[in-house]
Protein backbone atom coordinates (compact mmCIF):
# COMPACT_ATOMS: atom_id res chain seq x y z
CA UNK A 1 0.00 0.00 0.00
CA UNK A 2 2.60 2.53 1.08
CA UNK A 3 4.87 1.75 -1.88
CA UNK A 4 2.41 3.26 -4.35
CA UNK A 5 0.46 5.83 -2.35
CA UNK A 6 1.02 9.42 -1.31
CA UNK A 7 -0.91 11.43 1.26
CA UNK A 8 -3.88 12.96 -0.53
CA UNK A 9 -7.43 14.01 0.11
CA UNK A 10 -9.90 11.18 -0.20
CA UNK A 11 -13.55 10.87 0.76
CA UNK A 12 -14.35 8.77 3.81
CA UNK A 13 -12.03 7.56 6.52
CA UNK A 14 -10.70 4.23 5.21
CA UNK A 15 -7.93 5.70 3.05
CA UNK A 16 -6.73 7.96 5.85
CA UNK A 17 -6.73 5.06 8.31
CA UNK A 18 -4.59 3.02 5.92
CA UNK A 19 -2.22 5.96 5.50
CA UNK A 20 -1.92 6.35 9.27
CA UNK A 21 -1.07 2.64 9.64
CA UNK A 22 1.50 2.86 6.83
CA UNK A 23 3.11 5.95 8.36
CA UNK A 24 3.29 4.23 11.74
CA UNK A 25 5.00 1.19 10.25
CA UNK A 26 7.41 3.29 8.20
CA UNK A 27 8.48 5.23 11.30
CA UNK A 28 10.09 2.03 12.64
CA UNK A 29 13.81 1.38 12.27
CA UNK A 30 14.95 0.02 8.91
CA UNK A 31 16.55 -2.96 10.66
CA UNK A 32 13.26 -3.98 12.28
CA UNK A 33 11.31 -3.58 9.04
CA UNK A 34 13.95 -5.57 7.15
CA UNK A 35 13.83 -8.38 9.69
CA UNK A 36 10.04 -8.53 9.38
CA UNK A 37 10.14 -8.50 5.57
CA UNK A 38 12.99 -11.04 5.33
CA UNK A 39 11.25 -13.67 7.44
CA UNK A 40 10.57 -16.92 5.54
CA UNK A 41 6.79 -16.41 5.46
CA UNK A 42 6.80 -13.02 3.72
CA UNK A 43 7.57 -14.09 0.15
CA UNK A 44 4.87 -16.79 -0.08
CA UNK A 45 2.34 -14.45 1.51
CA UNK A 46 3.21 -11.66 -0.93
CA UNK A 47 2.80 -14.12 -3.80
CA UNK A 48 -0.71 -15.00 -2.55
CA UNK A 49 -1.55 -11.30 -2.23
CA UNK A 50 -0.25 -10.65 -5.76
CA UNK A 51 -2.38 -13.50 -7.15
CA UNK A 52 -5.47 -12.27 -5.31
CA UNK A 53 -4.95 -8.70 -6.50
CA UNK A 54 -4.51 -10.00 -10.05
CA UNK A 55 -7.89 -11.72 -9.77
CA UNK A 56 -9.45 -8.55 -8.39
CA UNK A 57 -8.00 -6.45 -11.21
CA UNK A 58 -9.49 -8.89 -13.74
CA UNK A 59 -12.89 -8.80 -12.03
CA UNK A 60 -12.87 -5.00 -12.01
CA UNK A 61 -11.67 -4.82 -15.62
CA UNK A 62 -14.55 -7.00 -16.78
CA UNK A 63 -17.02 -5.41 -14.36
CA UNK A 64 -18.08 -8.95 -13.50
CA UNK A 65 -20.69 -8.53 -10.75
CA UNK A 66 -21.07 -12.25 -10.00
CA UNK A 67 -17.31 -12.78 -9.63
CA UNK A 68 -17.10 -9.65 -7.49
CA UNK A 69 -19.76 -11.10 -5.19
CA UNK A 70 -17.77 -14.37 -4.98
CA UNK A 71 -14.56 -12.43 -4.23
CA UNK A 72 -16.20 -10.37 -1.50
CA UNK A 73 -17.82 -13.48 -0.01
CA UNK A 74 -14.41 -15.20 0.10
CA UNK A 75 -12.62 -12.33 1.83
CA UNK A 76 -15.48 -11.87 4.30
CA UNK A 77 -15.19 -15.57 5.14
CA UNK A 78 -11.43 -15.10 5.76
CA UNK A 79 -12.30 -12.54 8.45
CA UNK A 80 -15.48 -14.24 9.64
CA UNK A 81 -17.42 -11.10 8.69
CA UNK A 82 -20.99 -11.25 7.46
CA UNK A 83 -22.49 -8.91 4.89
CA UNK A 84 -24.88 -6.30 6.19
CA UNK A 85 -28.46 -7.24 5.34
CA UNK A 86 -29.92 -4.21 3.53
CA UNK A 87 -33.45 -5.36 4.34
CA UNK A 88 -32.66 -5.16 8.06
CA UNK A 89 -31.17 -1.69 7.61
CA UNK A 90 -34.32 -0.50 5.84
CA UNK A 91 -36.56 -2.12 8.46
CA UNK A 92 -34.56 -0.49 11.30
CA UNK A 93 -34.70 2.90 9.57
CA UNK A 94 -38.45 2.66 9.09
CA UNK A 95 -39.06 1.52 12.65
CA UNK A 96 -36.89 4.25 14.14
CA UNK A 97 -38.56 6.94 12.02
CA UNK A 98 -42.06 5.96 13.14
CA UNK A 99 -41.14 5.38 16.77
CA UNK A 100 -41.31 1.61 17.11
Amino acid sequence: FASCMKRQKAPGTTFNKHMDIAEGLLSEYDFLLSEILFNPYTKPQLERIKESLGNLIEIIGHRDESKMQEYLKKIRKNFNVHQIDNNLLIKDAIESSIGF
